[in-house]
């Protein structure tokens, strides 16, 4: 699978596998259905928080002297290029191993939330990529710093 393509057009291209066609999806604004789009402002769960603390590596990590912390390492590319490969080896360089760093991908923060998840699955089955959703969502800012481990 190819690395997908904006195009003038304001529509994506995912290339289809190989027998399979592209899938085209129309990227839009403004048109989030309006029993979805309230659902975009919804505070994550205790569930969803713990999900994503979980998986970015927040409850595995090491306790790290606070003179030796980060305070971030801000990673930034096209998809598929080797990000997270580079943060695993920076954080095995810096903390012995790569498990010892918290790694925040936005996916992880999309994909933990009820509200954007139903969006997304309402663009997918449509054919369309709703481009505020991440906006909405992220306008939200309702995800609190966990408590520092000990």
């Amino acid at each position: 699978m190819g690395t997908p393509q904006v195009q003038q057009t304001e529509r994506i291209i995912l290339p289809g596998k190989p027998g399979e066609n592209d899938e085209i999806f129309h990227i839009t604004r403004g048109k989030i259905p309006a029993e979805l789009k309230p659902l975009l402002s919804q505070p994550f769960t205790e569930e969803e928080k713990e999900r994503i603390y979980s998986q970015v590596g927040l409850t595995r990590a090491e306790h790290v002297p606070e003179s030796a912390r980060p305070k971030a390492l801000w990673i930034f590319g096209p998809p598929a290029a080797g990000k997270s490969t580079l943060a695993a080896e920076a954080a095995a360089e810096r903390f012995g191993q790569a498990m010892n760093a918290v790694s925040v991908d936005g996916n992880e923060i999309r994909d933990a939330h009820d509200g954007f998840r139903r969006v997304a699955e309402h663009g997918f089955d449509h054919h369309v990529l709703h481009k505020d959703a991440w906006d909405a969502l992220k306008a939200t800012a309702n995800l609190p710093p966990s408590e520092p481990q000990q």
